[in-house]
């Protein structure tokens, strides 16, 4: 009996489909877990913080997130893990991934972004890629990132 059969490989996801964000808490599940594998194995991590600048009180229509989030699930790895932080905050969590490489990640993304944004409402990304260093959980990780995207 073959290990592999032609054809039966992962079903592809539906491009149709509208994007759902995972939510804050699942975000911050999978960021705990990453962190604690990262620091127990020594494997680097990196996670990239995007939010889009704008006026106080102006927020993105629920388009303009669906966009966001697929722009991210398409420009990533099946591994990287991709949800919204808070409002308008979206992080990608980036697992086996050195920071030289998660900086050009996340201009990689923030360009993508910006160009599927070009045909709405001109939007200009501001991004940080943050390597984990000595942090031991998912939420001094996210502060860290939040805090290098406002620098």
């Amino acid at each position: 009996m073959p290990l592999f059969r032609k054809g039966a490989g992962a079903p592809e996801r539906e491009r149709d489909a509208p994007a759902a964000p995972l939510a804050r808490e699942a975000v911050m599940r999978h960021l705990d877990d990453e962190v604690w594998r990262s620091a127990r194995y020594g494997r680097p991590l990196v996670l990239v913080c995007l939010a889009p600048r704008m006026l106080t009180g102006e927020r993105l229509t629920d388009g303009e997130r669906c966009m966001a989030i697929d722009a991210l699930r398409a420009s990533l790895r099946r591994s990287d893990i991709v949800g919204e932080a808070g409002d308008s905050v979206f992080v990608a969590v980036l697992p086996e991934t050195y920071d030289e490489q998660g900086s050009a990640v996340a201009f990689r993304l923030r360009s993508e972004l910006s160009l599927r944004s070009a045909g709405t409402r001109q939007l200009n990304w501001h991004m940080s890629a943050t390597s984990r260093t000595n942090e031991q959980n998912g939420d001094a990780f996210l502060l860290a990132g939040l805090e290098a995207m406002r620098m």
